[in-house]
């Protein structure tokens, strides 16, 4: 019987994207908004083209997105001093606190896809899921995942990845 796929990597994404949209929401965050402080988080000093990027996003809404945090306090834009048409963002003071509730949503979702399916069966889900993804968005003409916009997925704590 053919599978398709589509509904099943949607429906599991759609799974975990609840999860991680409630604690988002206990934040008074969007999911979007969440996740591009867990990227600034990862990648502090990126500009506003890269965060576009990694969120799968256009540049002009991405723009409205990093304002929108800039005005609630929880990302700052500097000046960078190589490239002053340039501007690098970083996470507030304010904002560790929202990042680490996050994180350890994040965490709790990794946790339970090890306990689903054990280390060595989750560690090769996340591989075969980037190699999808890296064959699709390179069929599109995208560029493939870079490593960090991938994130730390189904890592163990302490462990290996």
């Amino acid at each position: 019987m053919p599978r398709d796929f589509r509904l099943l990597l949607s429906r599991a994404a759609r799974t975990a994207t609840r999860y991680f949209q409630d604690r988002a929401l206990e934040q008074e965050l969007s999911v979007v908004q969440a996740q591009a402080l867990m990227v600034i988080d990862a990648n502090p000093g990126l500009n506003v083209g890269a965060l576009a990027a990694m969120l799968s996003k256009d540049q002009a809404s991405t723009s409205i997105l990093v304002d929108k945090l800039m005005s609630i306090g929880l990302v700052t834009r500097e000046t960078d001093p190589v490239d002053r048409r340039r501007a690098k963002l970083f996470l507030t003071s304010q904002a560790r606190p929202i990042v680490d509730h996050l994180e350890r949503a994040r965490d709790d979702i990794d946790r339970l896809v090890l306990q689903a399916l054990g280390s060595e069966r989750s560690r090769l889900l996340e591989a075969l899921l980037v190699e999808l993804l890296d064959a699709i968005e390179g069929s599109e003409g995208r560029a493939p995942l870079e490593p960090q916009a991938r994130g730390a997925a189904l890592e163990e704590k302490g462990g290996e990845q």
